[in-house]
């Protein structure tokens, strides 16, 4: 970037590894607000609940800002260590490191599945607006979410953005071909453009944990070249495989008018489905 200024934002975008299609890095020069609202689908009972967060932050002059799109998506695979055992999550409900908190006004307003909400501004015990404590809303995956904010003169200025947030999916068994073969990975596909899916199968080799993670155009099929399973040929679910996990991601990118802030709204939907508390 080189003291380029990013005043058009798409004009910076970089990739930050061959087969995270889905990351991107900004790299700036000066420290205009960003916001990152994330939404991960809950099983509970025989439905869905959410428990949204909204971080609004100015990132450290210099440092690469990360941002989550879809528009890019190829099918791509990738092999990556694991810390523990298990999937990775794709959505951390968190800031980032490397930013300063800024106020978006008294509270962020939400409109979803016939329901309004207030995720509440951040307290001495919170960094995110959310809503108040152990709280979830129920809502049907791909329906619509309106997140609002009225806005702080010093802080985060006011806007409004919506996303169709992520349609739950079922994901088709997954069989562990002979060695040398590819992997076929079938899903109920999306209903409308917009959306990627990531893929996760977590293995162990020897004491530690190893995750083939593909990125996928959301059409409801893909394969995992035979290539990526060369470390344990003949692989058996719940012997060298620990987990498989699917993502269907949906993000939005905006800027309010007459203004340098980017919004960034992600939205998720996990198979296996996490259980709401």
């Amino acid at each position: 970037m080189n003291g380029k200024k990013t005043s058009a934002l798409y004009a910076v975008l970089l990739a930050s590894t061959a087969c995270s299609a889905l990351d991107k890095l900004i790299t700036i020069d000066q420290s205009p607000p960003f916001a990152t609202i994330s939404m991960n689908a809950l099983a509970k009972g025989n439905g869905y609940v959410t428990a949204p967060g909204a971080f609004f932050y100015r990132a450290v002059d210099n440092t690469n800002v990360s941002i989550t799109v879809v528009d890019s998506v190829r099918n791509t695979c990738g092999i990556r260590p694991v810390g523990g055992s298990g999937p990775v999550s794709v959505v951390t409900d968190t800031m980032p490191t490397a930013a300063s908190p800024l106020s978006a006004g008294a509270f962020v307003s939400l409109q979803l599945s016939g329901l309004v909400d207030t995720l509440l501004a951040p307290s001495s015990q919170s960094v995110g607006y959310k809503l108040p404590p152990s709280q979830t809303r129920p809502f049907t995956p791909g329906d619509v979410a309106t997140f609002a904010f009225p806005g702080d003169p010093s802080g985060f200025p006011a806007a409004s953005v919506s996303i169709q947030t992520a349609e739950a999916f079922t994901l088709a068994p997954v069989v562990f071909a002979p060695s040398g073969q590819d992997v076929q990975v079938n899903w109920t596909p999306a209903t409308s453009p917009g959306s990627a899916m990531n893929f996760t199968i977590t293995y162990s080799v020897g004491p530690s944990s190893t995750q083939i993670y593909c990125q996928f155009v959301d059409d409801g099929q893909a394969v995992v070249p035979a290539g990526f399973f060369a470390t344990f040929p003949n692989a058996v679910a719940g012997a060298q495989i620990q987990g498989v996990d699917a993502i269907r991601l949906r993000a939005t990118l905006v800027q309010p008018a007459h203004s340098t802030a980017t919004v960034n709204v992600i939205s998720v939907f996990e198979v296996p489905t996490p259980v709401s508390p």
